[in-house]
């Protein structure tokens, strides 16, 4: 859904933006994302939607794009309503190891390549990759390995527990609150694990950044 410049154009630059980031990976394609999209910002947006499991976000729902016209000319993604935020563990969704733009489930199960292709499209390139790689290793040094998430969602777990009570006397659930709770923080400890050990890999996530790199 267009929002913003409708009298400008019809929309159809968001299609032609995902029709050439799904093309064949070339140098044309590499010249051409470069050239159209904001990396620093693509870069954090896949790490972002990684690192907190979200099951359900791409361009064909649940993402926001922003093409600055009247500036940089560049694309941006922008997370947009997170409620598939904490997805199951390897355990409950098979195949899906939450670790690139690849592995992350595609809005319950439905895949099409140019639903998430401005991201697989900057993924495909070796040093892109590495950034990316990069920036998650980022985001679990300072959140994960610090015991930050896992504290701050013990935080809110406190402050909502009034609240998560009533809610479940009323509507009931799936399952009980504890088991609730306690299945989000084995998620939180899957993700740590998955990040800071699993798939460090000489071409995956990356060792700790020195304090003295370029």
């Amino acid at each position: 859904q267009k929002r913003t410049r409708e009298s400008f154009d019809d929309g159809t630059e968001l299609m032609d933006w995902r029709n050439a980031a799904a093309a064949d990976r070339t140098d044309a394609r590499r010249d051409y994302i470069l050239d159209t999209e904001d990396i620093p910002n693509m870069i954090s947006t896949m790490a972002f939607e990684t690192f907190i499991r979200n099951v359900d976000s791409n361009f064909g729902v649940n993402m926001l794009a922003y093409h600055d016209i009247t500036d940089t000319g560049r694309w941006q993604a922008l997370p947009y309503d997170l409620d598939g935020t904490g997805a199951g563990g390897s355990a409950d969704l098979p195949g899906y190891n939450f670790v690139s733009p690849y592995e992350v489930p595609e809005s319950v199960g439905r895949f099409d390549k140019t639903w998430r292709s401005p991201f697989l499209a900057v993924y495909d390139e070796p040093d892109l990759r590495q950034a990316y790689y990069r920036r998650l290793r980022t985001l679990a040094d300072d959140y994960l390995a610090t015991g930050w998430y896992r504290q701050r969602y013990q935080d809110l777990v406190n402050q909502t527990a009034p609240e998560f009570q009533m809610d479940f006397d009323k509507w009931g659930s799936l399952s009980d609150i504890e088991y609730s709770r306690l299945a989000l923080f084995r998620i939180i400890d899957e993700t740590k694990f998955n990040i800071l050990s699993r798939f460090q890999k000489p071409w995956a996530v990356p060792e700790t950044q020195s304090a003295d790199a370029t």
